[in-house]
């Protein structure tokens, strides 16, 4: 978990965790700002983002100072998410009140920007940013298209989502070295894909969910773990 990149080399979904370690340390600290007011905190945390994005540009990542710099430069994301949560409601009113015509350009903008950053922003990790940010708030505006995700299927994945980041890559690089040349590279690429899902559901039944009932019986909630989707009964 130190960020340097040749630590992350068998495990690729490493170079996301060591963030998340940093930033989850001063989320509260995020969270109070933003109470304080929405447009200060993300204001300074974009100008933030940017200087580290820059720093980062001129020193590089093979060094302690250059991991913390991408550390800095993740910031905004969290701070979009801080913003997106709390606002959630406001957001998605706004977005139901779009036209039709209007909510198809923005699904069409959503998805350019997920496939195909590089063509639209230089930096492709801020066009993933906006397009994963506009996804969830055009998720939240009830359209037909955001309703797909109230199916089962979806419902599943988004369950199984994160163990499935952080073993598909692990699973695949090995499939590839096992199987290359014995079976057809479609062939690797679907069985390590299955097998990707199999073992998610596996971690997440065995390790992610246990963690989460354990977190909320840390805060003393004895929350009851939900489906993602489904609302508690009134």
């Amino acid at each position: 978990m130190t960020g340097l990149p040749r630590d992350r080399i068998l495990v690729p979904a490493m170079w996301s965790l060591v963030h998340e370690l940093r930033i989850s340390i001063i989320f509260p600290v995020l969270v109070l700002l933003f109470r304080a007011g929405t447009a200060k905190a993300f204001g300074g945390a974009l100008v933030f983002s940017c200087i580290c994005a820059y720093a980062l540009v001129r020193i590089g990542e093979d060094s302690a100072v250059g991991t913390m710099l991408a550390t800095g430069e993740m910031i905004i994301y969290f701070v979009v998410g801080i913003a997106l949560a709390m606002h959630s409601d406001a957001r998605a009113a706004w977005f139901r009140t779009r036209s039709r015509q209007a909510t198809s350009f923005l699904w069409l903008l959503c998805m350019a920007l997920l496939i195909a950053p590089g063509s639209f922003l230089p930096w492709v990790q801020l066009s993933w940013g906006v397009g994963a940010a506009l996804l969830v708030c055009l998720g939240l505006s009830g359209s037909r298209i955001a309703g797909v995700s109230s199916g089962p299927i979806c419902q599943w994945l988004g369950r199984v989502s994160y163990s499935l980041y952080l073993f598909h890559g692990i699973v695949l690089i090995a499939a590839v070295h096992v199987l290359y040349g014995r079976l057809p590279l479609t062939a690797i690429w679907l069985s390590g894909a299955l097998v990707s899902l199999i073992l998610a559901q596996t971690t997440y039944r065995l390790i992610e969910l246990p963690a989460i009932k354990l977190g909320h019986l840390a805060q003393g909630r004895g929350v009851a773990v939900r489906p993602a989707g489904v609302r508690k009964s009134t």
